[in-house]
């Protein structure tokens, strides 16, 4: 395996995820808005690759191009995977995951548009979506960890132990008896000044 075969999955993981998310912020502008049915069409938008580019439709079509590229994304991460990552199965394991997380994705975003908005497959979309942002991160993670800063790993190994609290430091031992404690009075004779008269 290349270095450079694994630097093409682990910064194709890290455009995915960043995809993901400004396609996720796209989404929430769309129901925000109420822009859902701007494009009343999937996977075109009212009949045309190239709407123009104002109101309703651009936000949703905005949305759209921004699916478009996050599956350009995860496809170059999943390719990459089998290429390159065969001897890390966890990772071809995430990225498959990924990927058909992103096909999944993309036919719930028709059938979304085909039901008019239905409220439960909405859910079921953002569900989905949110499952992918989690997948592309955590591949971010593991992808890019052996090329993270030593005191990150161990910050973070610390972080996920389970330490016990440290033990209280023992008491100084006490002086033999009749002998006074470095940096007090003897015994039987007052610590501050002795008042006059």
């Amino acid at each position: 395996m290349s270095a450079a075969g694994r630097d093409i999955f682990r910064w194709s993981a890290v455009a995915s995820f960043f995809a993901c998310y400004a396609t996720m912020m796209l989404g929430g502008e769309v129901l925000a808005s109420g822009s859902g049915l701007g494009c009343a069409t999937w996977p075109s938008c009212n009949g045309s690759f190239t709407p123009p580019f104002v109101g309703a439709a651009a936000i949703e079509w905005s949305h759209r191009l921004g699916a478009f590229t996050l599956s350009v994304f995860v496809t170059i991460l999943f390719v990459s995977a089998l290429l390159f990552e065969r001897r890390r199965p966890t990772m071809i394991r995430l990225a498959s995951l990924a990927f058909s997380s992103v096909l999944l994705e993309a036919l719930l975003g028709g059938v979304v548009v085909e039901s008019r908005l239905t409220v439960w497959l909405v859910v079921l979309h953002f569900a989905v979506a949110t499952a992918l942002l989690g997948f592309l991160g955590l591949i971010v993670l593991l992808g890019n960890m052996p090329h993270l800063p030593k005191r990150w790993i161990d910050w973070a190994r610390r972080a996920a132990t389970d330490m016990p609290p440290a033990p209280p430091r023992p008491a100084p031992a006490d002086p033999l008896p009749g002998r006074p404690v470095p940096g007090e009075p003897p015994w039987g004779q007052p610590s501050g000044p002795r008042s006059a008269g």
